[in-house]
């Protein structure tokens, strides 16, 4: 179960964690999880991307999944919810900017509600919120984005 979800969910969650994939960069061969990633991506009804902010932009990680989902990309039409985390004061919002501009030159629909965490070593320990404030918001942009992809699908 994936925290934010309701325990009644009838949602099924893939976590893909880039550390357990074999990524390639575009025009190298050999063996890789990107056929797997995209398969995941075309089946779901919308993504979440969450990234640090790294050097003022996303990591290099989220740059390398987005450039393995295929030309056009799978995220093509996919309502996708952006989450930014920093050990600084300001949220990562220039990451999430960064992202929201390359999520919709590949066609996704980005949700235009965002998660920005900032300090987030303050607030995060072991994988779990520790800030009941922060686990609130979590959890109502969870909400608003499951309500957003339905409303997505229906149309």
């Amino acid at each position: 179960m994936i925290e934010g979800l309701p325990k009644d969910s009838k949602f099924q969650v893939s976590v893909i964690d880039p550390a357990e994939q074999i990524l390639l960069f575009p025009g190298h061969q050999g063996h890789s999880s990107a056929e797997e990633i995209k398969r995941t991506v075309l089946e779901s009804s919308g993504v979440i991307l969450a990234t640090p902010e790294y050097l003022g932009t996303f990591s290099s990680v989220m740059k390398l999944i987005l450039e393995n989902l295929g030309d056009p990309s799978v995220l093509q039409g996919k309502p996708v919810l952006l989450i930014g985390v920093t050990s600084g004061n300001f949220g990562a919002v220039t990451a999430i900017e960064h992202l929201t501009s390359v999520c919709l030159h590949l066609g996704a629909i980005v949700f235009p509600k965002f998660i920005y965490i900032s300090r987030v070593a303050e607030f995060f320990a072991d994988g779990q919120c520790q800030d009941a404030e922060i686990e609130k918001r979590i959890h109502s942009t969870f909400q608003q984005f499951i309500t957003f992809t339905q409303t997505i699908k229906e149309n």
